[in-house]
């Protein structure tokens, strides 16, 4: 596993690609770790660039 932080759109895409790779990985396994630890780091690169404003009332 050699992860790191999402800088750029091209980091991006590589990191959904790889997500797309092992994503029926088992939990507890190495590809299952590295399937948390990459969400997470997605997630936050989404949520930076990509934020979804509360809808207003």
């Amino acid at each position: 596993m050699n992860l790191q932080s999402i800088k750029t759109e091209q980091d991006y895409n590589q990191a959904l690609q790889r997500l797309e790779d092992i994503f029926d990985a088992k939990p507890d396994t190495k590809d299952g770790d590295e399937l948390e630890a990459l969400a997470n780091l997605i997630e936050e690169y989404e949520n930076e660039n990509f934020p979804i404003e509360a809808p207003n009332d």
